[in-house]
């Protein structure tokens, strides 16, 4: 099995009982938390050149906290990820080449925060545009999209509610297990 399109496309020319899989995220830790939103945007993901130019654009109108390796804040994990996402209004996603994404976006949704993310062709297998998450396809469209969701607070957490009622449903651990015991005929 693989959580990535591409992997799997590969392991399917080596084996036809391969599958593609999601990946899940722990619904104990990743969970909604009355939290004060003091951080305007977030950025989590390990510092690179297409991440740095779209941060430095952004940062031109907004304010970006990034964590992870190469930025100013050191990584976060587990519990203490889910508090900052929780301590968040927009959250940014840029995903890695390919056609698949992190299971951070399960983490975040999980979490009841709201997203907004790099289009992935992916996401339309598993998510709604604007009704789940949001996405963008262009720097025009990220600070439209930025700009917008900041000011409406409303339309925030209507998308994050429907998205953490999805994600629970269908990619905590629990669910992904049984989908690969039962694929896997165990």
């Amino acid at each position: 099995s693989a959580t990535f399109p591409e992997l799997y496309r590969n392991f399917k020319k080596i084996n036809k009982k391969s599958f593609h899989i999601r990946q899940g995220y722990n619904v104990n830790i990743f969970k909604k938390i009355n939290k004060n939103k003091t951080i305007d945007f977030l950025f989590v993901g390990t510092k690179d050149k297409k991440r740095l130019k779209l941060v430095k654009y952004l940062n031109k109108f907004f304010k970006i906290s990034c964590y992870g390796h190469g930025w100013k804040n050191k990584p976060v994990y587990s519990k203490n990820l889910n508090i900052l996402f929780n301590s968040t209004k927009v959250i940014l996603n840029f995903n890695r080449p390919g056609d698949g994404f992190s299971v951070r976006l399960f983490q975040i949704l999980g979490s009841g925060s709201f997203v907004i993310s790099e289009y992935s062709k992916d996401f339309k297998k598993v998510f709604k545009n604007k009704k789940n998450l949001v996405w963008y396809k262009n720097l025009t469209e990220l600070k439209k999209l930025c700009k917008y969701y900041l000011e409406n607070k409303y339309e925030r957490d209507l998308i994050s509610q429907k998205s953490i009622n999805i994600v629970r449903k269908k990619f905590s651990w629990q669910k992904i297990i049984l989908q690969i015991k039962k694929k896997s005929n165990v």
